[in-house]
């Protein structure tokens, strides 16, 4: 990668990535950096506004193309659609739990939520995603 339109088509690309993973655009395109004094690149994607907790993924490496590399390789781990699902349900309702039972709602509302609870916990723990050859 020695031209600017070689890099942007790079940035693109890790955009792109991104897109196909998540199913939405990143708050802010993929963007390079290297500072003085640094011997490493390093490759960000900002996927939320940075008011937001884990605003953003980074790469880096000793060459452009090793940065981008690490930076696809994080997006490559990010959890799936149905992944973030799954987790943000259980928060939900673990949070619901936690109310019914500050509320001294009948322990015959909460319990089966509970027992819910447990069950998708546990097939989170023995869950393993397709391994990619």
């Amino acid at each position: 990668m020695n031209t600017a339109k070689e890099m942007s088509e790079a940035l693109v690309a890790v955009d792109n990535r991104y897109i196909e993973k998540t199913g939405s655009a990143p708050n802010y395109g993929a963007h390079i950096r290297i500072a003085s004094g640094d011997e490493l690149w390093e490759c960000e994607l900002w996927m939320k506004s940075c008011t937001k907790p884990n605003y953003s993924i980074s790469g880096s490496g000793g060459t452009l193309e090793s940065a981008i590399k690490s930076l696809c390789d994080a997006i490559d781990n990010l959890p799936s659609e149905e992944e973030r699902n799954l987790r943000e349900f259980q928060n939900d309702l673990g949070r619901l739990i936690d109310k019914g039972r500050s509320f001294s709602i009948d322990v015959d509302y909460v319990n089966p939520l509970a027992e819910t609870a447990k069950k998708l916990a546990e097939n989170a723990l023995t869950y393993q995603s397709e391994v990619r050859a």
